[in-house]
């Protein structure tokens, strides 16, 4: 160790911030040189803004095609789902850019992008809608957690139209943002710039955030830093004030979009909160300098409850999802016990690089998974931020010493948890975290952690001389990552074929950052300041990651705006119809969504569950916790005409395939290059009226008689019977929006008006303006009675739990509100009796 090396208990430098739960106290002021380390202190009021230069920088570096050439972050316009103007692009073509080690990108196309268009048409025209009848035969659109529909930054870009180029600038102003939010939080930690850029760098430049931002886990994992910077503020002096933002901070990050994702940034705060607690007792605290704290116990129980006032910000969502979850017929299936799910430990390479273990191995081949299980990966930090690990100090004080235990722990507890490793792997039992994917929605905090570990390393590079055996840790550690590279290699018998350039390539870039690092590392300790050193270590962590951003990508494009043929005709019938097609390909759900169009399927969380038992009972579908339908004709046959199925949409069939839907009652009326659309002449209007009622005592018997009914027959279940043979009539769409439906009834006698949309709890009916009994009607959907005459049959919506929710987010956000207009100190807090 070098002798010059002092303790870091009696460190002292002016860019070290002494803070604790009090108020912290004033640093001597000291003489500066410039250009030595602490000549970029964060307490200077002559910052420097080189570092918001740098990440403003470092975007135009890394996504150039997007600023400068008109190319497109946007997953429609790299891979628009629906449209054969770009089935051209073959599998090898298009792994290269929307795939690599990019997780849950169907979310984005099937999901996100078309829940996007929904929104923002309904949002221009003044409604926020509780209801989608796009999808399901109708399904709660208020419940669904991968849209963002009520983050306000979105409903910004959902206002100004949702365009491809708001959404780029939208993208990227998020990947800047969060940047900044890095940058500030070890900047006011008494961190030299230099790491703080580099912390802020490998966020935006790793592959949790690079990959996802233009989704809604890139939308919730850029609100991470936000919210810690906030919390660390509490924490470092608790005000009133303060804890208000805490609370917005929190209902904002529970709002972003996807709440297993939130999830992940929000059990970050009570790992800071223990890493504060931590910080202040004697084994870390510098006695001479620091104060003892004033009342940490009450200022954590203050610190729960504007979290849990956060929380209650988003009750209006929260409450209507927990609603949804206990009512669904798949939730608890599919996603009770998904806590305890888990990586293999070899899984763990992909740190490294996006092109180690998961671009190369899986994406080259996809029908064979090279490595076993669930075949998502852990998202890159790059090799640099790995082994800059390596040089984080053990002991430090004050913010600092909170940093360094925050985010340690933080990555230690997540990396052991995703790898299954007990005791951590114990956390999947806990209550609503035992139903919430940990892979890989939890990458995102991962690598912020694995960030900032790596940025404390930088720091300690700048601010003290490496010892020899720190220098021979990074090596082992390099040379033991390369070794177990080349184990992989051999024990899954790893054949890049064509990608061998690339792999290569990557390789030797691997190399000269590992390499480089040593030797600059070793030049610290003879030849190189400080700064000198933290600057060209950046330009390394730049060189390992910038690369893995810039790729090729697709002209801006708006296929929503600019549909194919086959679309624009299905668009230019004005009635009332659904379409179905099972190709994912060709206007599969949640497609249609985006276009206004009226389909089957659902890849939503929470579907009505008599509609998706329904479909699972006449369709068949695959084993997923949605209705995903892969037949185009069900048994029986008529059951199309019952769903108001106008179109079929056939991708690429066969001549004997055609012959084989012409037979079941189908015609060709529109062919698009490898779309053909047929119509089914015998479907049956969405709203009509009854000409006979079959009675069944209940829900089973109900689904079971669906399947022998003829033509213009309701089977309602109940005691209650209605008399029949029944008058006859006809029934007209007189208003038809998402929550709110108006039908006209014509009928010479009493009859029954039968809907054939989903029926659910939240909807409610009423005939001539008198609440009326709302009727399962062909064990799916929803009926009425209706008197003899000219009747006005009205059908609305609300979701169960929202009117609940919205007292409890308005009082939280009047809470909220009278907080920030508090600046005082928390009463007790040694911040008010210093």
């Amino acid at each position: 160790m070098s002798r010059n090396r002092k303790s870091p208990r009696n460190r002292k430098s002016s860019s070290t911030k002494i803070v604790s739960i009090s108020e912290p106290r004033p640093e001597t002021p000291k003489t500066v040189e410039r250009g030595s380390p602490d000549a970029a202190s964060p307490g200077s009021p002559n910052r420097s803004r080189w570092p918001l230069l740098a990440l403003f920088t470092l975007i135009l570096v890394s996504y150039p095609n997007v600023v400068f050439f008109s190319d497109s972050l946007v997953g429609s316009a790299n891979y628009p789902v629906f449209d054969y103007r770009f089935d051209h692009m073959g599998y090898e073509e298009v792994r290269g850019t929307p795939f690599m080690n990019w997780h849950d990108l169907g979310a984005t196309w099937w999901q996100w992008e078309p829940g996007g268009q929904f929104f923002s048409r309904a949002y221009r025209e003044g409604d926020v809608p509780l209801w989608d009848p796009t999808s399901a035969a109708g399904t709660d659109a208020h419940t669904n957690v991968t849209q963002g529909q009520y983050f306000p930054p979105y409903i910004l870009l959902l206002l100004a139209g949702n365009t491809p180029l708001l959404r780029d600038i939208y993208h990227l102003s998020l990947a800047l943002i969060s940047g900044l939010f890095c940058l500030r939080l070890l900047q006011r930690n008494g961190f030299h710039d230099i790491a703080a850029v580099s912390m802020a760098a490998m966020w935006m430049l790793g592959g949790a955030l690079t990959l996802t931002i233009n989704s809604l886990l890139g939308q919730t994992y850029a609100m991470i830093p936000m919210v810690v910077l906030v919390a660390d503020g509490f924490l470092d002096r608790p005000s009133w004030r303060r804890g208000g933002a805490v609370g917005l901070a929190v209902g904002l990050l529970t709002l972003a979009a996807f709440l297993p994702a939130a999830i992940s940034g929000l059990l970050l705060l009570p790992l800071l909160l223990g890493a504060t607690l931590v910080a202040r007792t004697r084994l870390f605290r510098d006695t001479a300098t620091e104060p003892e704290s004033g009342r940490p116990v009450a200022a954590s129980l203050a610190f729960a409850g504007f979290s849990m006032i956060g929380l209650s910000l988003a009750a209006f969502l929260l409450l209507p999802v927990h609603l949804a979850s206990q009512n669904s017929s798949t939730f608890a299936p599919w996603y009770v016990g998904t806590g305890l799910h888990h990586y293999p430990v070899e899984r763990l390479i992909t740190l490294v690089s996006p092109r180690i273990a998961f671009d190369v191995w899986q994406i080259q081949d996809p029908s064979r998974h090279v490595l076993p299980g669930d075949p998502m990966s852990f998202s890159w930090v790059g090799l640099c931020a790995l082994l800059l690990i390596v040089l984080a100090p053990s002991r430090l004080n004050g913010g600092k010493a909170r940093m360094l235990l925050f985010f340690a722990s933080a990555a230690l507890i997540i990396a052991l948890k995703l790898i299954g490793l007990p005791p951590f792997q114990w956390i999947g039992h806990l209550p609503v975290l035992e139903k919430i994917h940990f892979i890989p929605y939890f990458n995102g905090a991962l690598n912020f952690a694995l960030a900032g570990l790596a940025a404390i390393g930088l720091d300690n590079v700048i601010r003290e001389r490496p010892s020899k055996w720190r220098i021979a840790s990074v090596a082992g550690s390099l040379v033991a990552i390369g070794v177990l590279y080349g184990l992989l290699l051999g024990r899954y018998r790893i054949n890049p074929g064509a990608d061998t350039v690339r792999l290569h390539l990557e390789l030797s870039k691997l190399l000269l950052v590992g390499g480089g690092l040593v030797v600059v590392l070793c030049l610290r300790r003879t030849r190189l300041s400080g700064r000198q050193a933290g600057m060209a270590i950046l330009a390394l962590i730049c060189i390992d990651l910038v690369p893995g951003v810039l790729r090729d990508r697709l002209n801006r494009y708006d296929p929503w705006k600019d549909p194919p043929r086959y679309v624009s005709f299905l668009r230019s019938d004005r009635s009332l119809f659904r379409i179905h097609s099972i190709r994912d390909i060709a206007l599969t759900p949640n497609v249609p969504q985006g276009l206004g169009l009226h389909a089957l399927g659902s890849r939503q969380t929470f579907n009505p569950p008599r509609v998706d038992r329904f479909l699972r009972t006449f369709f068949e579908t695959q084993h997923l916790p949605y209705p995903k339908i892969e037949s185009l004709v069900p048994e029986p046959r008529w059951i199309l005409d019952l769903l108001n199925v106008k179109y079929l949409i056939a991708y690429l069939p066969t001549p004997a395939e055609i012959a084989s839907l012409e037979a079941a009652g189908l015609s060709e009326v529109f062919v698009d290059g490898s779309y053909h659309v047929l119509r089914n002449r015998r479907v049956w209007p969405r709203a009509w009226m009854a000409r006979s009622v079959l009675h069944v005592p209940n829900a089973e018997a109900a689904l079971e008689a669906v399947a022998t009914i003829k033509v213009g027959a309701v089977v309602i279940e109940g005691q209650e019977r209605v008399p029949t043979p029944l008058a006859g009539g006809r029934v007209s769409v007189v208003r038809y929006t998402p929550d709110r439906i108006e039908l006209r009834a014509e009928s010479t006698g009493p009859g029954i008006v039968v809907l054939s949309d989903s029926i659910a709890d939240g909807w409610t009916a009423s005939v001539n303006g008198r609440q009326a009994t709302l009727l399962p009607a062909n064990y799916a959907f929803r009926a009425v009675r209706v008197p003899a005459g000219i009747s006005t049959v009205r059908f609305e919506y609300r979701t169960p739990g929202l009117r609940a929710g919205i007292w409890f987010s308005a009082a939280s956000l009047l809470l909220i509100l009278v907080f920030l207009a508090v600046p005082r100190p928390l009463s007790g807090s040694a911040a008010e009796t210093a």
